[in-house]
């Protein structure tokens, strides 16, 4: 996500910051792609009977390779500029917000989903296929809903493909945004319906479900250390807006440091798109094991009756 004041002038783009946040992309990319592909392969492939959790790891993936495709033009547009045109500029933001707002809602969904499965089996029972699929539907709709209104915000211009919003009142309300609807509103609903289950879980001892429940822990804790760095640098520039005509001068400098590093902060957030493969190679095995489980119960059952 970009939130740059594209009005700069005497702007270099091969500075220490820039080829550092484009070799983060670019280690992103080489670690991203594979693992997230074999994601996809395996599931595919290796599951016969794909449980909700499945759709949703899958879902996952799916989003993180559209991020992961994106981010040759990102390295290039950071080290060279954008040279595709101004169509082109808001076509790949809505494409790269599309796809990093449904791993959010991804995420945010996984938790929730595992708390009613865990704790109210029976009542998750009838959401059934069709109801599981309206969800998967309505996730993607609002990711592009929400990420619709960017392709208006960013422009082609000397800088690159860049946000061009000069008021800042505009550009509050953008970090605010970014900040409320996309980290704190998500955040504290993944962590509320964790500490729930959890504590519900150790009180009736679900075992069995405890694998599962560490491995989506693992990317709720996952998703707050690699998001948190690029929000810190929200509410910096939140703060340096605000303080623009009391404290000027301060606020110059605290708009300068987060302008200067801020690719750096995104390059270190696009890791939440190359780790998460990494933490179902943990679970893989016992989930097979589930589904086979369940199937062979089922033919069992067709076969008594």
């Amino acid at each position: 996500m970009h939130v740059t004041n594209s009005s700069q002038s005497n702007f270099t783009h091969w500075t220490p910051e820039s080829k550092t946040s484009g070799a983060i992309f670019g280690i992103c990319m080489m670690l991203g792609i594979p693992g997230n592909l074999a994601v996809v392969v395996i599931i595919l492939t290796c599951f016969k009977k794909k449980s909700f959790t499945l759709h949703l790891m899958l879902n996952l993936a799916v989003s993180d390779i559209i991020c992961l495709l994106t981010m040759p033009l990102w390295i290039n547009n950071q080290l060279n500029g954008w040279n595709l045109g101004k169509s082109a500029c808001r076509l790949f933001i809505v494409i790269l917000y599309v796809s990093v707002v449904s791993n959010l809602l991804t995420v945010t969904l996984m938790s929730v989903q595992r708390y009613l499965q865990v704790l109210y089996t029976h009542q998750w029972a009838k959401v059934g296929r069709r109801g599981e699929k309206a969800l998967l539907v309505s996730l993607w709709t609002i990711s592009l809903v929400i990420s619709g209104p960017y392709s208006l915000m960013y422009d082609a211009g000397e800088k690159g493909c860049e946000i061009s919003i000069l008021s800042g009142a505009e550009r509050l309300f953008v970090l605010y945004f970014e900040t409320v609807l996309c980290f704190i509103v998500p955040f504290f609903t993944m962590l509320i319906f964790y500490l729930c289950l959890h504590k519900k879980v150790n009180q009736k001892a679900f075992l069995r479900h405890q694998r599962m429940t560490k491995m989506i822990t693992c990317i709720l804790v996952a998703f707050f250390v690699l998001w948190v760095p690029y929000h810190i640098f929200n509410l910096v520039e939140i703060t340096a807006i605000t303080l623009k005509f009391s404290y000027q001068h301060a606020s110059e400098k605290l708009l300068d440091f987060t302008q200067r590093h801020r690719h750096i902060v995104e390059g270190f957030a696009s890791f939440n798109t190359c780790v998460n493969p990494f933490l179902y190679a943990f679970s893989f095995k016992r989930l097979r094991r589930k589904a086979e489980k369940d199937t062979t119960g089922i033919k069992l059952s067709s076969e008594m009756y």
